[in-house]
């Protein structure tokens, strides 16, 4: 073997385990020569903290990765065809189990799960978000060329209203609560509060949710939807995500740290300074932005739900869930006491 030395550390349960004795990650080379070309059952542990496996399924069909996470996290079910997310158990340790079964794509998804191991244990970065950034920069790849989708430029106009509207009543350290690059549940939390935000260019709003733990709040805080309705503005009236970019940089200018952490943000989403300029669409807002007290009012899936419908085997098989809801008629808008309470008015800034 030329990048790692392996040794049989011994079998349990027909598998191979097997320890690398000096580089941190096995090459493609010796994986696929030495792992699962045999097509022998094999686990492969990558030095580090937490535990983090490669393996192996018999005959080579599928290859992945386990990392030790904490018994009550619960990973989201994949929304990729090609790539399997779930949790499991490996001798009494749950594990977040990431796979693929593509034989095509092995190679690539064998690099992608490389990145997954530093992202924890070299980062520190919590397994469940380390995932979701994994697969954010897997997915930058594709769109470097093209630059967001048109969904995603209207979803990150509505985040950095947001933004803009808590730096303009907190200052610049109201960047800290813009959570969503990190790979966090939510796109915004602080103190008691999380902000789901969901932007729409549609007559009604209509806002797609993707899968059963985003209408969840995380334990100790309060959630609520931020629904933003926009429409196309015609001539130079309005403003344009360019702009919002400028403006947002523009409340950060006398904190040096707050505007690069800015910048990164940016950059984990796919947009890097050079990229700015071709945002150019001019937007109006169609009505005020709403906000929807997500347990009080809002129609949604959860997990709990889709749990007490389905046996257990049934819930893991589940991929991709992905519903709209129509929030028209509902919440709090700008403007509003209501509203006040958790996003402050941004034209008299404070609380």
């Amino acid at each position: 073997m030329t990048a790692s030395t392996t040794r049989f550390a011994k079998r349990s349960n027909g598998w191979a385990w097997a320890m690398s004795d000096t580089d941190r990650h096995l090459t493609w080379e010796n994986f696929e020569a030495h792992f699962r070309g045999p097509g022998r059952p094999a686990l492969h542990r990558v030095p580090g903290d937490p535990a983090a496996f490669l393996f192996v399924d018999p005959g080579g069909t599928r290859i992945g990765i386990r990392v030790a996470i904490n018994p009550g996290d619960e990973p989201r079910p994949s929304s990729f065809s090609q790539i399997d997310v779930r949790k499991i158990l490996q001798h009494g340790e749950h594990m977040l189990e990431v796979s693929c079964a593509a034989p095509s794509l092995f190679k690539e998804f064998f690099l992608f799960t490389t990145n997954l191991a530093d992202l924890v244990q070299v980062n520190h970065t919590p397994p469940l978000n380390a995932l979701e950034i994994a697969v954010r920069s897997w997915n930058r790849l594709l769109q470097k060329v093209t630059g967001l989708s048109e969904e995603e430029e209207l979803g990150l106009i509505g985040e950095l209203w947001l933004l803009e509207r808590l730096l303009a009543g907190h200052g610049p350290e109201a960047i800290a609560s813009w959570v969503g690059p990190a790979g966090e549940n939510h796109d915004f939390r602080f103190g008691s509060f999380e902000i789901e935000v969901k932007t729409t260019s549609q007559a009604d709003r209509v806002h797609l949710i993707n899968g059963v733990h985003q209408l969840e709040a995380s334990q100790g805080h309060d959630l609520f939807l931020l629904s933003v309705h926009l429409q196309m503005a015609g001539g130079q009236t309005g403003f344009s995500l360019c702009e919002l970019f400028a403006r947002c940089r523009a409340k950060l200018d006398t904190d040096g740290p707050s505007v690069l952490q800015f910048n990164r943000m940016l950059d984990q989403l796919g947009v890097s300074p050079e990229d700015e300029p071709r945002y150019q669409r001019r937007f109006n807002m169609r009505s005020h932005p709403v906000l929807v007290d997500v347990v009080a009012e809002c129609p949604r899936l959860t997990a709990e739900l889709l749990r007490g419908a389905l046996t257990d085997a049934g819930y893991q098989r589940l991929r991709g869930i992905r519903y709209g809801i129509n929030v028209d008629g509902l919440g709090a808008p700008d403007g509003a006491a209501a509203f006040a309470r958790v996003i402050p008015d941004g034209h008299r800034g404070g609380d």
